[in-house]
């Protein structure tokens, strides 16, 4: 049913098939207008599937590095680079029209765009040199307000500017297969602390806060885990208080809580939409449940509020053995490794006994709360990959 050599993550040189018996070893040169120091040291934490090791270059040095094969931070001879840039640094004309220091804002937001060329163009000589570039987008700290009223103005806003000069780098970069665009906006907006951190940038010129550097380390991990073919491929969900809210075998078919009008029915209708928007893009669906067999897929198959059908699953285990058991079976029905499962249970003492039965498969503690099923899983980052194609989108069938 499906291809355990199919991982769809990689294409560039950092993404060459590996002895999965040894850890995989990618040297990442970092460079950018700040400090980023605290980054690397991120990157280097915690690695089980693979290691990365690291070498920040002096800050303020990105153009000479992307342009001059021959400058002393490739030494390090990298697998991959990674260059962030502040918007507002690298793009002198942008810092001027978020500082008000024009006396014509569309002849500066023109010379802010040709520097958004000029340095794409310098990324795209330095993507030679390296298998993989990973670039975080432009964003500005939240702190920064610009004119509200003005701001998304064509030709001449701060918004409206920073929007395009993204566009154009993905523009730029659309052709170029080892250069990814990471969406540092997506970082920002999901920490609830402070992503800046002024008064580090006067000591030492680190100018993003320990958070936003957590938050872009995870990230551009998944998206090597991802390149490396190290993603997951199939999710194994749990039936009661997993799919749906309550105890099927106890409570009947028609009193479980799925789909409106109930709030807690909706919750879950919501989660089994996010699951249905992963199997559209490739990932596998299976269940493992201890229930009744021709109950269970009777209610996946009839109850109106389900989101997901029997077709939306590969394959299930749905009886009373052990689970660590069923995902034993099921990893050999599909061909695929443990490595690439993960398994959501409501269950902690079920969750338990899979980790230490079954270290393998990722099972990450579910909330207790049905509100927030659906942006847990939404928020995964373990299911990166580097395209989307067809057959993806037609894995499951």
């Amino acid at each position: 049913r499906s291809n355990p050599a199919d991982g769809k993550g990689g294409g560039s040189k950092a993404g060459m098939s590996e002895n999965r018996n040894e850890p995989v070893v990618r040297r990442v040169l970092l460079a950018g207008d700040s400090t980023l120091d605290p980054l690397g040291r991120l990157l280097e934490r915690g690695q089980e599937t693979f290691q990365l090791r690291t070498s920040a270059a002096p800050y303020g040095q990105v153009y000479q590095i992307l342009l001059d094969a021959n400058h002393p931070a490739w030494a390090f001879e990298p697998d991959v680079l990674v260059v962030w840039t502040a918007a507002q640094l690298t793009l002198p004309s942008l810092g001027k029209l978020l500082r008000f220091e024009f006396e014509s804002a569309t002849a500066l937001y023109d010379a802010a765009l040709r520097e958004v060329e000029q340095f794409a163009e310098a990324v795209l000589r330095a993507a030679g040199r390296v298998g993989l570039v990973l670039v975080p987008s432009w964003i500005l700290p939240t702190h920064e307000r610009w004119v509200q009223t003005l701001t998304w103005r064509q030709g001449t806003g701060l918004a409206n500017l920073l929007a395009k000069a993204n566009l154009m780098l993905a523009e730029k970069f659309a052709a170029q297969q080892n250069i990814i665009l990471l969406d540092a906006g997506y970082w920002q907006a999901s920490l609830n602390r402070p992503s800046y951190d002024p008064r580090m940038y006067a000591v030492a010129k680190i100018l993003y806060s320990q958070n936003l550097f957590e938050k872009a380390a995870t990230e551009m991990k998944a998206v090597l885990r991802g390149s490396l073919g190290q993603a997951k491929k199939v999710i194994v969900c749990d039936l009661d208080n997993t799919l749906w809210g309550g105890v099927v075998g106890d409570d009947g078919a028609q009193a479980i809580k799925l789909g409106a009008p109930d709030p807690v029915g909706e919750c879950f209708h919501a989660f089994q939409t996010v699951l249905k928007g992963l199997r559209s893009r490739g990932i596998l669906l299976a269940i493992c449940s201890k229930n009744d067999d021709k109950f269970a897929l009777s209610v996946i198959e009839e109850h109106p509020a389900m989101a997901l059908r029997k077709s939306d699953f590969v394959a299930w285990r749905i009886n009373w053995r052990d689970k660590a058991e069923n995902l034993l079976g099921l990893a050999e029905e599909l061909n695929l490794g443990l490595d690439s499962f993960v398994f959501l249970d409501d269950s902690p003492q079920e969750r338990d006994q899979v980790r230490q039965l079954l270290p393998q498969v990722y099972t990450p503690d579910l909330p207790t709360s049905p509100a927030e099923l659906a942006p847990f899983l939404s928020s995964l980052n373990c299911f990166e990959t580097s395209s989307l194609g067809t057959e993806d989108f037609e894995r499951t069938n």
